[in-house]
């Protein structure tokens, strides 16, 4: 993806659902975290870069958001907060997430694709992995992931007529949501596998 072209405004359109991750602009909210740039006040910029072209994005924390600006189309300046999302651990402490800007989903990574002005989850974007174009084992992976996550809540992946079991009375809330939200993602990519794998036979 070339960062000097966008399509589309906020929320605007989706990628096919062809566009790979490894195409995309990407945050990593646990990067950030490391190289110290989620305290308050701080002010960075990042960079990417490959054979043909480059971007860089200026950013500035403060205390649940960061604030992002850069310039699309080499004349379009965009400007908007990413809200981060601070989640207490069990041994203190707490995990910085981003919240999507379109979904409000609870992410670790957002993404720029071509389609889009805006730094969004993956899903928002409709994402897939460059593995899971092309590898045909990744069908039989995400069933893997779907039985142990069914596993987890005493119940049995049945594919299409699955329904995602109720909170086991011992789990807390938080975990038995955080385990739902993998199902349903975990669905959703075997939904696109499956397409994906229909359009090559046709094709």
């Amino acid at each position: 993806m070339r960062s000097d072209k966008a399509m589309g405004g906020y929320g605007s359109g989706r990628c096919s659902r062809k566009t790979a991750v490894e195409d995309c602009l990407s945050i990593d909210i646990n990067y950030l975290n490391k190289k110290g740039f989620l305290k308050e006040g701080c002010q960075f910029t990042l960079r990417w870069s490959r054979d043909d072209w480059s971007a860089s994005i200026s950013a500035k924390a403060h205390k649940d958001y960061i604030f992002l600006y850069y310039t699309v189309d080499q004349e379009k300046g965009i400007n908007y907060n990413v809200q981060l999302d601070k989640v207490p651990m069990n041994l203190g402490g707490y995990k910085n997430y981003f919240k999507c800007p379109k979904c409000n989903s609870r992410v670790e990574k957002i993404y720029k694709s071509s389609a889009s002005d805006y730094f969004l989850c993956r899903d928002c974007l409709d994402l897939v992995y460059r593995s899971s174009k092309e590898s045909g084992d990744e069908l039989a992976k995400v069933r893997r992931k779907l039985d142990k996550l069914y596993s987890k809540l005493g119940g049995k992946w049945r594919g299409v007529y699955s329904t995602i079991p109720d909170k086991p009375k011992n789990m807390h809330q938080r975990t038995y949501l955080g385990i739902r939200k993998d199902i349903i993602k975990q669905e959703r990519l075997l939904d696109e596998l499956f397409c994906m794998k229909a359009e090559d036979l046709i094709g």
